[in-house]
């Protein structure tokens, strides 16, 4: 369920993807920050499937009997998960930080984005055009 809210509201700045933006960089820096909060969570439940699948490679200490090929399948699989872990593990702390930084920066910004307003702001708006009339 966190996920899925954190996927919506990434998805809400990630609306803004076209918006007026002060400079180029601050456009940049928005987008990356939004695709970072929704892409955050998905990560931490792949780590999270990981361990379940390491907890079948590594049993517990108990006094189970594998099979011989089974035992092979294991032992190959133990070999690809630590590599695969330390991956996941150094993206999961680069991940978390920027997870934060994108969270900081979206807010920030949302306020400091009121410095430059988009052309037409401030323009009076004709309602009387919108309305359907006879002549």
């Amino acid at each position: 369920m966190v996920e899925l809210l954190s996927l919506f509201y990434s998805s809400l700045h990630l609306a803004a993807w076209h918006a007026h933006f002060p400079s180029t960089l601050e456009r940049w820096m928005w987008r990356s920050s939004a695709i970072a909060i929704g892409v955050s969570p998905l990560l931490f439940w792949a780590t999270i499937g990981m361990i379940r699948v390491e907890r079948w490679v590594y049993p517990p200490a108990k006094k189970d009997r594998v099979g011989m090929r089974l035992f092979w399948v294991r032992k190959g699989l133990a070999v690809v998960l630590d590599v695969v872990g330390f991956v996941v593990m150094f993206v999961m702390v680069l991940m978390g930080g920027a997870y934060f930084f994108a969270r900081g920066f979206v807010l920030v910004e949302a306020f400091a984005s009121l410095r430059s307003p988009a052309k037409g702001t401030y323009d009076t708006v004709q309602w009387t055009n919108f309305i359907p009339h006879a002549g």
